[in-house]
């Protein structure tokens, strides 16, 4: 499995940024973006991993794209996969639930920890 280079975490509000954002770093993901909002055009890269609130999820082709949302009903993860979504992330976020996103998308994140070729960098914010 290859490194990300980056991963965004792109939700309005900041404490479920932060929160994701540590989770993602206990995973071994040190390099995260956090941002309130993205524009998917000019941001990130196919070497990028994106968590995106379904609120500001409009399309995109990028080969990995996580929507996060407190409900996850049939109808909302159908429009989001129809969308280029990979997965979805329900919130409150979880170890577990995180866990569940790396199956979906394949992603084992023990390739991701400290002693990976990955540069440690402490989370940046956008605004």
């Amino acid at each position: 499995m290859k490194d990300f280079e980056r991963v965004f975490v792109v939700d309005p509000a900041s404490f479920q940024r932060r929160i994701l954002s540590l989770l993602l770093k206990e995973q071994g993901f040190e390099k995260t973006i956090e941002s309130d909002n993205l524009d998917f055009d000019k941001g990130p890269t196919d070497s990028d991993l994106v968590f995106v609130n379904h609120s500001h999820f409009r399309r995109s082709s990028l080969e990995r794209i996580v929507v996060t949302g407190a409900v996850k009903t049939q109808h909302e993860l159908t429009d989001c996969l129809n969308r280029g979504a990979d997965t979805f992330l329900i919130k409150p976020f979880t170890p577990q639930g995180l866990a569940l996103v790396f199956q979906d998308l394949k992603i084992d994140s023990t390739c991701n920890s400290k002693s990976s070729n990955m540069s440690s960098q402490p989370t940046e914010v956008l605004q």
